[in-house]
């Protein structure tokens, strides 16, 4: 990743799970005709971006998300960078830092509500 990071320091670099990157593959939003240029990728399954990029991001999430959007930022990172991401597997170790924030039914009903709310 380190060798590889100053090819891509527009999208850095996001690991996922075989399944995430799979689905992160297949949806890339670039409509013909227009500037936007998205896909989805978590930051939470470990990624390499630039400070630049992650303190550009954080004051656009300072100046226009609700505190609650904050507690899942790494949701809107990619979709709001208007780039795709480049992605890759990651090895599936776990760092120990506990149980992730979407798990369970109350992490699925976050992300509903998160997926349904206009």
């Amino acid at each position: 990743m380190r060798a590889r990071i100053p090819m891509s320091t527009e999208r850095g670099i996001h690991l996922l799970p075989p399944h995430e990157m799979l689905s992160t593959t297949l949806r890339p939003i670039s409509p013909p005709g227009t500037d936007i240029h998205t896909g989805f990728a978590w930051l939470g399954h470990g990624a390499m971006i630039s400070r630049t990029r992650a303190s550009e991001f954080l004051q656009l999430m300072n100046e226009y998300s609700t505190d609650e959007q904050l507690k899942m930022a790494d949701n809107y990172y990619t979709i709001l960078a208007n780039r795709i991401p480049e992605v890759w597997f990651d090895q599936g170790i776990p760092l120990g830092g506990g149980e992730a924030f979407t798990v369970g039914s109350e992490g699925d009903e976050r992300n509903e509500s998160y997926i349904v709310s206009p």
